[in-house]
């Protein structure tokens, strides 16, 4: 082991939901060039216990316009 594991706990995302706790992300997406108007999907899912086993909970879909 090149690490302990006092250096590797830093690299753990928390990924996890907690019941009644509201949790904001970000995410920075590179665009092509002249780009200016996006549709954008954001899919909640709950893994049961293999990646084919998912149940869908929550779905969003949004054109992202980036002129004001």
């Amino acid at each position: 082991m090149l690490y302990g594991a006092q250096v590797k706990t830093q690299y753990i995302r928390d990924t996890s939901l907690q019941p009644m706790e509201t949790k904001d992300e970000s995410f920075e997406i590179m665009l092509p060039e002249g780009v200016r108007t996006v549709d954008v999907t954001v899919s909640l899912r709950y893994e049961i216990w293999k990646p084919s086993h998912m149940i869908e909970i929550h779905r969003i879909d949004k054109k992202v316009s980036l002129d004001r």
